[in-house]
């Protein structure tokens, strides 16, 4: 889906755009459909990739410290036992940001 062409824009910003546009397409595509993926009726809410967001500001009950261990913990155990995978994630995960 392409966004609507604002007036007053400069071409870098929609330039910015047409990138912002290209991650999200790619985030789609690796999300599982009906977990993370969630529609809309109407108008949709803009969603923005912000690198310096912290969820342990918004669940203050421990929860975002615990995935954080759990994440840790199977990215050593990958590093480590599954050499192929793991380097598999870190080229997925970085293809988000250079798109």
């Amino acid at each position: 889906m392409q966004r609507k062409k604002k007036k007053g824009k400069t071409k870098e910003e929609e330039e910015e755009e047409k990138n912002e546009d290209k991650r999200r397409k790619f985030l789609k595509m690796m999300r599982p459909p009906y977990i993370w993926n969630f529609f809309e009726e109407g108008s949709h809410t803009p969603h923005i990739l912000r690198a310096e967001a912290d969820p342990t500001k918004c669940y203050v009950d421990g929860r975002i410290e615990k995935l954080y261990d759990d994440i840790y913990a199977l990215g050593h155990s990958l590093s480590h036992h599954e050499e192929a995978r793991w380097k598999t994630l870190v080229q997925l995960t970085l293809e988000i940001f250079k798109a």
